[in-house]
């Protein structure tokens, strides 16, 4: 149960947060407003960030599974 919790919270703050900052900046890439390394920079960030995404669901298990054993 708070697996499920942790994750959907984690899941609400990158859809709020990271996915209108990278609609912006594709926006400007295409007009010219920001450079290529930039946005590569921020697409590496973007991979970080999904990645711990992934590892989240195992840690949250893990902190249920030592939550319960207490």
């Amino acid at each position: 149960m708070l697996s499920r919790i942790v994750t959907g919270v984690a899941a609400l703050l990158m859809f709020v947060i990271l996915n209108p900052q990278m609609s912006v900046m594709t926006g400007d890439l295409v007009a010219g407003r920001l450079d290529e390394s930039s946005f590569r920079r921020a697409i590496v960030w973007l991979v970080g960030t999904l990645l711990a995404q992934v590892l989240l669901i195992p840690a949250a298990s893990l902190i249920v599974f030592v939550a319960e054993k207490l």
